[in-house]
């Protein structure tokens, strides 16, 4: 009876309870604690469906009675897992931010640990659970499973044999459909290292010890090919924008790493480019200090700029998880969001699948690593990357930038990482040169011509001149085409400059037309690299504001003792008053970045010598220009103020006798509707034959969001302006009332109609002065013909008034008060 009663229990504890039993009375949640666990033995069909659906050809659910048998089924199925992938054997023990934007294929079940087996065995069969992917929703709303970190791991007696357990609960909320990021070829250009469990991350302290690399197998996916010491420069095309995982440092004892630190030491320094520290409307890799600024609550130090935002994030439905910030005083940031790995990978792939936690995810492990060490000159030591076959070089990359455009580019696997300190007498960053991150994230040509155009530009491309003239022999130089005026720039300001915004087409280059010629950059000391960094954020206007500058810059420059008897521009706001810019550098320098309509002129008397506040040899200027490409970049005249204000009491203080200075005369009254001869006038650069006089100009359209757009000039014969009609000048109110450039389209409508109701009205009253004095002379029949011809023009006149008013009621309706005199 003994020998049944022993065999009743082992068959309850190996093939599940043979009659009915009551209910437990411990809850799911604490049956887990119990020390036996029945094991429930599926059906052979439930272990077909179950091996064909998680994709095994061989293994996983085994039916036999002895631990042994199961330990080693469950070993086989982790390692057929770790062949399958990989590179994602340790992504369920990684830490809970990398879970967050982590999703690697289909995972396998996570046993639950021999030691959490506490309790008595539940009364009651619990039916296997089918697999549970991780759900759709934010990791704090998911109950979560601790493997192997919960409790010290120790070997399961053999006599008995363990539940295995589900990897997630059936308390967790509805799961969603497996991605399978890797599984078709309509993935593979998403299939970036921001989906997959990444080695270089902190995993948990008891997690499996990493198997040897295995050899590449022909079956194996490519987008997660294995990476290989000796590997060909040339990437193949079947893993076209796939990332490897990082790779390990390598020892610092090893020649390559010698040999590469040595080449670090021994490099001289090679000149940077003005145009890193040039400030765009995203001020990408620049740290600022002004601003709007968006960030994430729980990241708080993840900054988005407010371009970015308004581009990318306002109208996805993302933006709540969004808060707008301010930044501290004296505090520096820069946009995280505006790289190519966010821009081409992991936004396109949160917005793809609806899933915050692949953004939220990439943003907590970015924040590691901080600004670009361009950008922080401090930051000089760490992990660098170069290249895997010719460390030598001395081409090297910051851990920022290699993972913001380093891996979102073709080239990826040529790197590796290396620990070396920077010297102080080396560049510390490559890829912060715009040329080379334009060459690197290009198509995925050859790389041999790619790195050739790098090394050129690191080891043999001259610097600029600055502001000196030098041989024209001695460098690349490159023009406009279709520009008259000898404007040339230098191989160095091209590459980094012209290059990278796509408007090198519009270049040609320049050879020198006798061996003695001697040149100077256009983009030298800031010039027109100024304008042209602006002038690249419209693609419409780039070429045509950076043509006007240029023409500036060819006048001659002012001296830095000063001038006088000459034209100088002030600020018109009156706390800027003693701030003085000769017209050249206003030309090059202020109305470029869009604030021309702050300015005004102002005239001296011919023996007071007055100073150019952005002449070059002010030890303020180059700070000076920082600032105004700062309040261009942000739209805010405020940042330009403020940093004035600051310095005048230094660079300007006040006179307590101050030199007399001729009171600005006034400005020419309107003629109203009269045809006359004035100096000046001011016309539209879209539309000639919108005209103004000098006052209507100051008054209603300086200060307005059209000022930029018209050019002054002198008329030889006589002209009236369009404001002088009162109608037409509250149709101009109308349009100011009106956001965008659009607007000004119809009102070039409305002053069509305008000057052909002008044009009757002035021929109606040069045929009836013609009726009146050749009354005498005239028949009647002739009389009659003019009056017939005269009453014809009233009545075009007067249709043409009505289509007008029908026009303006229907585009231009009354939204706000009229403009008043």
């Amino acid at each position: 009876m003994e020998e049944i009663v022993l065999e009743r229990e082992r068959r309850q504890y190996t093939s599940g309870p043979t009659v009915a039993q009551a209910p437990s009375k411990v809850p799911f949640k604490d049956s887990v604690r119990r020390k036996k666990a029945p094991q429930y033995t599926p059906p052979q069909e439930e272990i077909t469906l179950e091996r064909e659906r998680r994709g095994y050809s061989s293994g996983g659910y085994v039916s036999g009675s002895t631990s042994n048998r199961r330990d080693s089924d469950r070993r086989d199925s982790v390692e057929l897992e770790r062949e399958r992938h990989p590179y994602h054997h340790d992504a369920r023990h990684d830490d809970m931010h990398d879970d967050m934007h982590d999703f690697p294929p289909e995972m396998s079940r996570q046993s639950t640990p021999y030691a959490s087996h506490r309790d008595p065995p539940p009364e009651t069969p619990r039916q296997s659970q089918p697999y549970s992917s991780t759900p759709n929703l934010p990791p704090e709303m998911t109950r979560q499973s601790t493997p192997y970190a919960s409790a010290p791991i120790r070997d399961p007696p053999p006599e008995t044999s363990r539940q295995s357990q589900p990897y997630s609960s059936t308390s967790s909320a509805p799961t969603k459909k497996s991605t399978g990021y890797s599984s078709s070829a309509a993935d593979l250009a998403y299939s970036r290292e921001d989906m997959r469990a990444s080695t270089s991350a902190h995993s948990s302290p008891r997690a499996p010890v990493s198997p040897s690399p295995r050899q590449p197998r022909p079956t194996q996916s490519p987008g997660y090919s294995p990476i290989l010491e000796n590997r060909s420069t040339q990437p193949p095309a079947s893993s076209y924008m796939s990332t490897p995982a990082v790779s390990v440092p390598s020892p610092t004892t090893s020649q390559r790493e010698a040999a590469f630190e040595q080449s670090l030491q021994a490099r001289p320094k090679t000149p940077q480019s003005e145009f890193i520290n040039l400030v765009a409307a995203c001020p990408r890799r620049k740290l600022v200090s002004e601003g709007t600024w968006y960030a994430v609550p729980s990241i708080p130090d993840y900054h988005v700029c407010e371009r970015c935002f308004e581009l990318n994030i306002y109208d996805s439905p993302f933006a709540r998880f969004f808060q707008e910030i301010h930044l501290g005083p004296g505090r520096k940031t820069f946009c995280y969001f505006n790289c190519p790995r966010v821009m081409r990978f992991v936004w396109p792939k949160t917005i793809e699948h609806n899933l915050w936690t692949i953004f939220e995810g990439y943003a907590r492990d970015r924040i590691k690593f901080g600004p670009c060490t361009a950008s922080d000159g401090s930051a000089k030591k760490g992990i660098w990357y170069t290249l895997r076959d010719n460390p030598a070089s001395g081409f090297i990359s910051c851990e920022a930038c290699y993972e913001d455009i380093i891996k979102a580019s073709p080239h990826h696997f040529l790197f590796k990482a290396i620990s070396a300190n920077v010297d102080e007498n080396t560049v510390s960053c490559h890829i912060a040169w715009p040329f080379i991150e334009a060459r690197i994230l290009g198509k995925p040509e050859n790389w041999a011509d790619t790195y050739h155009d790098i090394d050129f530009r690191i080891h043999g491309c001259p610097p600029c001149p600055i502001d000196k003239y030098v041989p024209a022999t001695t460098r690349r130089w490159w023009k406009p085409r279709n520009f008259s005026l000898p404007i040339h720039v230098c191989d160095c300001c091209f590459l980094d400059g012209v290059y990278p915004g796509g408007f090198y087409k519009e270049f040609e280059e320049a050879k020198p037309s006798r061996k003695d010629e001697m040149r100077c950059c256009a983009m030298s000391a800031h010039q027109l690299s100024t304008a042209w960094s602006h002038a690249m954020e419209d693609a419409k206007t780039c070429m045509t504001v950076w043509k006007e500058a240029a023409t500036h810059a060819l006048s001659p420059p002012c001296d830095i003792n000063g001038s006088k008897g000459n034209t100088w521009w002030v600020f018109r706001d009156p706390d800027l008053d003693g701030f003085d810019f000769c017209e050249r550098c206003v030309g090059i320098f202020i109305k470029p970045l869009g604030f021309g309509s702050k300015m005004e002129k102002r005239m001296y008397q011919d023996q007071e010598i007055m100073k150019c506040d952005l002449n070059p040899g002010n030890s303020y200027s180059l700070m000076l220009i920082q600032k105004l490409t700062e309040a261009a970049a942000w739209r805010s005249f405020d940042i330009i103020k403020n940093h004035l204000m600051e310095i005048a009491p230094v660079v300007h203080p006040i006179i307590h006798d101050p030199p007399a200075r001729t009171p600005t005369p006034p400005l020419p009254p309107c003629p109203k509707d009269k045809e006359v001869h004035m100096d000046v006038w001011y016309s539209h650069n879209k539309n000639t034959n919108f005209v103004v006089c000098e006052e209507c100009f100051h008054n209603f359209i300086l200060d307005s969001q059209f000022g930029n757009d018209f050019h002054e000039y002198q008329a030889s014969h006589k002209e009236f302006c369009d404001f002088g009609d009162p109608r037409m000048l509250d149709i101009w109110g109308k349009v100011l009332m009106r956001k965008g450039k659009s607007a000004i389209d119809l009102f070039f409508d409305v002053l069509g109609r305008s000057h052909q109701i002008k044009n009757l009205r002035q021929n109606f009253q040069n045929l009836t002065a013609k009726i009146n004095s050749n009354a005498r002379v005239m028949s009647e029949s002739q009389l009659r013909a003019l009056e017939l011809q005269a009453e014809d023009i009233i009545a075009d006149e007067r249709e043409l008034t009505n289509e007008l008013a029908i026009f303006v009621e229907q585009n231009l309706p009354d939204g706000g008060s009229k403009r008043r005199r």
